[in-house]
């Protein structure tokens, strides 16, 4: 049963990915939990997936972030 989270209340966000589909999908789900480490909420999604060379000739972030990304990874 999901937990309710109040305004103020410090969270934990983990994101992993569920299944690799293919090359280029993939199913990526995250969970929120309280500070008492009870689960409130998940999701999941369905993303397409881009290398850094295609990613950066979509053009739909500023290049500092995609390296701050990179850099991450």
């Amino acid at each position: 049963m999901p937990y309710p989270v109040t305004i103020g209340e410090t969270v934990t966000v983990t994101g992993f990915i569920k299944e690799r589909i293919d090359k280029r999908n993939a199913v990526v789900c995250a969970e929120v939990k309280n500070e008492k480490g009870e689960l409130c909420t998940t999701s999941q999604g369905d993303f397409a997936l881009f290398s850094q060379e295609n990613f950066r000739k979509l053009n739909i972030m500023p290049e500092e972030l995609i390296d701050e990304m990179v850099a991450t990874f």
